[in-house]
């Protein structure tokens, strides 16, 4: 075999490396990546798949922060609601004790006045208790939806990801690529060491 010949079989050997070197270039904030030739659209497909699953996390995730933020409050108001039902059985159970002494209809009234003092609040406190327990049992509901939805964005964004992992190859893994001038001079030196 002839350097001519050599040097046209390194040129063929060159030009007919695969077409990777024509395919675009992306880069991410991990590697330089490359799109197989015949996946672009699946590249594509998962870069908004991606962006749309980063969207619904963000929004899951901001869901799930004000349904525990409304669970918290709902608890609270229990707790109010209990405390104040308790303290006003408390006031009732004392004043119930002392009740029926009243030898006029001006003692009869002021326990009577008396008596609707602690029936307002133990009406409201209860009306707390029930609005809490609503509040709460709503918000673990919505809860449970919002960590549903949270859940489905990540597991979109994982497809996506090895979507857009399958279409691309990364640097460290692609083909080296060598220009033909570069076969050329290494033909070149293999031939001149056997020589």
């Amino acid at each position: 075999m002839t350097r001519f010949a050599v040097s046209v079989a390194a040129l063929v050997l060159a030009t007919a490396l695969p077409a990777c070197a024509a395919d675009p270039v992306l880069e991410s904030a991990a590697t330089v990546q490359k799109i197989v030739p015949g996946y672009e659209e699946v590249w594509r497909d998962g870069q908004q798949d991606e962006a749309k699953g980063l969207k619904a996390l963000a929004k899951a995730d901001a869901a799930v922060a004000e349904e525990r933020a409304r669970v918290l409050e709902g608890e609270r108001m229990i707790a109010e609601g209990s405390a104040g039902v308790e303290a006003q059985r408390s006031a009732y159970k004392k004043f119930s004790s002392r009740t029926g002494a009243a030898t006029s209809a001006k003692e009869a009234k002021i326990e009577a006045d008396s008596l609707t003092s602690i029936v307002k609040p133990w009406e409201a406190s209860e009306a707390l208790l029930r609005k809490g327990t609503k509040i709460a049992k709503d918000a673990r509901s919505d809860l449970a939806k919002a960590e549903k939805n949270k859940r489905k964005a990540e597991e979109k964004i994982a497809k996506a990801r090895e979507n857009i992992m399958r279409a691309t190859v990364s640097q460290e893994e692609a083909p080296i690529e060598i220009s033909p001038a570069e076969i050329e001079q290494e033909t070149m030196k293999e031939l001149d060491s056997v020589e």
